[in-house]
């Protein structure tokens, strides 16, 4: 992650492919709801959950439900084809907003939340969950090395 780091803080040439300015304002101001023992990022989704959590197909619990619906693919903010720097430098830009959103909202909680940004030198994803004693870590944050991608982490 810190060779992407100080790339990122290069000056960059290269022309900036243009952005969904209007979902990327709403990510840069995110509405987080709370939702049976779950926090999620508001969202057209969010309206028709039902009444309580249910393990299905591609969640068997509330870590995994989370780290699916809260993850936002980057590169797919822009309506053109971005450089992968560019991506990683929205990324980082909505990695401190949510950071700061997150713990306006949750600091202090019984349970962590974690925030991590992931870039493999391509494409950027951004997500959060709740760190739960019951359930299994979606990610080891003991030997954050060890993944193929580069991660930044931070707790709140």
């Amino acid at each position: 992650m810190q060779e992407y780091l100080l790339a990122a803080e290069r000056p960059n040439c290269a022309a900036a492919a243009p952005i969904d300015e209007i979902g990327f304002e709403r990510l840069c101001q995110p509405v987080f709801v709370e939702w049976d023992g779950c926090v999620l990022l508001q969202s057209e989704h969010t309206a028709g959950l039902p009444s309580n959590f249910q393990p299905g197909p591609l969640w068997s619990d509330r870590t995994a439900l989370e780290a699916f619906r809260n993850h936002i693919h980057i590169n797919d903010l822009f309506t053109g084809t971005c450089s992968p720097l560019q991506a990683f430098r929205t990324g980082l830009h909505l990695f401190e907003a949510w950071h700061s959103a997150l713990n306006r909202t949750f600091a202090g909680g019984e349970q962590p939340i974690l925030l991590v940004l992931s870039f493999d030198g391509e494409e950027a994803v951004l997500r959060f969950y709740v760190k739960r004693s019951n359930e299994p870590v979606w990610l080891n944050e003991a030997s954050l090395e060890d993944y193929a991608e580069g991660l930044m982490v931070a707790g709140i």
